[in-house]
């Protein structure tokens, strides 16, 4: 039975306030309770019972009333609260009294509430004492919890058994001691609680659940009540362990003869805490006061300092190796202190490397200390870390000669993973014949970094590689590609800096014709394509030179200097323009197509219905389509059919035409040179223009 908050039933139940409980007569007190307990639809609103009211107000004539009417004295409102709950809340004996059904479980809600008349009243009604709740919990459990030290004291006194578990086997003083209570631990300690009693499933004993949760106070009680410092939990975990963080705990903890070297199950004693947790003051005290042994290795055969090298911090490792830890202690995986620093601390790395740390042993595996290191996006503290294990930090610092294997691999780690520029600069200054090194694909490294990189990723990279020795216009292999080459063809972006770099050699030099150069016909066209019209001037000399070469269309450098514009100040010869170019034979097909076609150049058939396409293109010559769509990349200009956008150079359309196309559509595009503008057609139809 229950009814809207905003019905006219509540003001009627409201007797207290509205001075009717002294005065209802019984007729009317039953019309009312008739009202109460009658059908009516279910709420949709927050819900209550008349008997709820009744118990909040305190209106003890109504209640036995609604009672007798039927009323349901279980019913829970949107809290899940009984009428009997709120007696308990508000202390109100008359309406315990009246509404508990001798159901001993509500001496759980009593205990929690700040209600020790109604506990009284309740213990003397004969209430189980140590009945469990639904949560296996004792009354005296729920009163410790909820810090209601009166309700102890009263449960105390009736006989309420303080070393009972809960569901865990916990008791009533592990709860207050982690709850940091002393008031409740002074109450049941009183009472003769076992000061070592442990927990059935994971065996927490009061001065560890104290320790682990940093109460100092409560450690202390506990320790004067002869609290025993060498039970171990479920893995091993002593007190001391716990309190590996917290000075103040670990003092007190050794001081009664905690054990410094005792070992949990993965064999990490309080030093190994203490040294992953970053607690130089606790180490000082563990190996001081505690004869803690700092060499002893956990279940990884680490040693509390592979932690401190591992975990960067510099004070622990002063601390343990001014107490004699071992820089040069290898654990399971072969890996010194000095393995663990090198990715993580310059500071550490150079501590050790001046106090004995041998950077000549290698791991397990056979990774030197300089091929452990892993630099990415040039991180100034591995930087360093690479100068002082080169020598290069300190000249007077001489380091013995690495093995070359160690300098390739960390070579082609920057090349190839890290983009690593600085890295670059410093093992080349270190080994120069690195740049002479081949990769398993059978590349250099500025191939490497030109073919791998899309957009301008490999830009700076390669620009280095220029700027420290590597020519970009010879050629690896007889019929290869230049570098040069390699670098013109462009995905989302040109590689600018390295053209940069390849074109300031050229300037530098100024003999253009020089063999030590190798520039020749096929660097010349690609060289027009760049706004650089001051290099011309300087190439001048080597045009009569490639004069009578050309490329595969028939083009010589004269078609492409003409082709250029303004890019070239130079008028190009004429006679040379007379002859003639090759005329289309073929249609390229990107990989992308290579489904649709059986070979990459088949054969250009126009069908009786029509060549079937999705956009129309232009693109300039070194514009790399590979698995790209038209208009996406630098030098390309695609109009698409499926959304009728005009892409150019990006991957979003630049110009939103809202004419798509596909089948039975007739597509056009052409270049209007006297207005300098490309346009793209649709059924005769000019739909876009730029």
């Amino acid at each position: 039975m229950s009814y809207r908050r905003d019905s006219h039933l509540l003001m009627a139940t409201r007797l207290k306030t509205r001075g009717l409980c002294h005065e209802l007569s019984p007729v009317a007190i039953t019309r009312r309770s008739a009202l109460f307990c009658g059908t009516e639809r279910q709420p949709t609103l927050r819900t209550v019972t008349p008997l709820h009211i009744a118990a909040k107000e305190k209106c003890h004539l109504a209640i036995p009333i609604l009672l007798t009417g039927g009323a349901d004295i279980d019913a829970k409102d949107d809290d899940g609260r009984s009428a009997l709950f709120y007696g308990i809340e508000e202390n109100d004996l008359p309406t315990v009294d009246a509404l508990w059904p001798k159901d001993e479980s509500v001496l759980h809600i009593a205990a929690e509430e700040a209600s020790p008349e109604v506990l009284r009243l309740l213990l003397e009604y004969g209430a189980n004492i140590n009945l469990l709740s639904q949560y296996e919990r004792t009354p005296l459990h729920c009163a410790t919890i909820s810090g209601r030290v009166d309700n102890m004291k009263e449960l105390v006194k009736s006989g309420a058994d303080v070393d009972m578990g809960d569901h865990d086997g916990e008791t009533a003083l592990q709860y207050a001691a982690k709850g940091g209570d002393l008031d409740a631990i002074k109450i049941l300690f009183d009472a003769g609680a076992d000061v070592n009693k442990q927990n059935v499933s994971t065996k927490f004993t009061a001065l560890y659940q104290a320790a682990y949760s940093g109460e100092t106070a409560v450690v202390k009680v506990l320790l004067e009540w002869s609290a025993d410092v060498s039970l171990a939990i479920v893995g091993g975990w002593s007190p001391l362990h716990a309190a590996a963080d917290n000075l103040a705990i670990a003092m007190m903890l050794l001081e009664k003869g905690a054990d410094s070297n005792l070992q949990k199950a993965d064999l990490w004693t309080p030093l190994h805490l203490a040294a992953y947790w970053s607690k130089a003051d606790v180490i000082e005290k563990l190996i001081v006061v505690g004869h803690a042994d700092h060499n002893k290795p956990n279940s990884d055969g680490m040693s509390a300092l592979h932690l401190a090298a591992r975990e960067c911090d510099l004070r622990v490792v002063i601390s343990l190796w001014h107490h004699g830890a071992n820089l040069n202690l290898l654990d399971k995986q072969g890996m010194t202190p000095l393995h663990l620093a090198i990715s993580s601390s310059a500071e550490i790395v150079k501590f050790m490397l001046d106090n004995g740390g041998d950077y000549k042993l290698k791991t397990g595996d056979g990774h030197s200390c300089l091929s452990l290191l892993n630099s990415e996006h040039d991180d100034p503290d591995r930087i360093k870390v690479l100068e002082m294990l080169l020598g290069l930090e300190d000249p007077e610092v001489l380091r013995s000669v690495w093995d070359f294997a160690d300098m390739v691999h960390l070579y082609w780690q920057a090349i190839k993973e890290t983009g690593s520029v600085k890295v670059l600069k410093i093992l080349v200054r270190k080994e120069p014949r690195l740049l002479d090194e081949i990769s398993r694909e059978g590349y250099t490294g500025l191939e490497t970094c030109l073919r791998n990189k899309w957009d301008d990723d490999g830009a700076a990279m390669a620009a280095c590689l220029v700027e420290i020795g590597v020519g970009p216009f010879k050629r690896p292999r007889p019929g290869a590609e230049s570098c040069f080459e390699l670098g013109i063809v462009a995905r989302r972006r040109p590689r600018l800096s390295f053209l940069d770099a390849s074109i300031q050699i050229i300037s530098d030099m100024r003999q253009p014709e020089s063999p030590d150069l190798d520039l020749g016909f096929k660097e010349l066209p690609i060289i027009t394509e760049l706004n650089k019209p001051e290099i011309w001037e300087i190439l001048k000399p080597l045009i009569p030179v490639v004069s009578s070469a050309t490329d595969q269309d028939g083009w010589n450098l004269e078609h492409f200097i003409h082709q250029a514009g303004d890019r070239v100040p130079l008028n190009p010869n004429q006679s040379l323009l007379s002859s003639l170019t090759e005329t289309p034979k073929a249609m390229v097909m990107p990989l992308m197509w290579q489904p649709l076609t059986t070979e990459e150049k088949a054969p250009f058939h126009i069908t009786r219905d029509g060549c079937e396409v999705e956009f129309a293109w232009f693109c300039g010559e070194f514009c790399d389509q590979t698995l790209a769509n038209m208009g996406w990349n630098v030098w390309s200009v695609g109009y698409h059919g499926n959304d009728g956008s005009i892409f150019e150079e990006a991957s979003r359309g630049k110009h939103k035409s809202e004419r798509k196309f596909g089948i039975g559509f007739t597509v056009g595009c052409g270049i209007n040179f006297y207005r300098e503008e490309y346009y793209f057609t649709l059924n005769g139809n000019v739909v876009g223009t730029s």
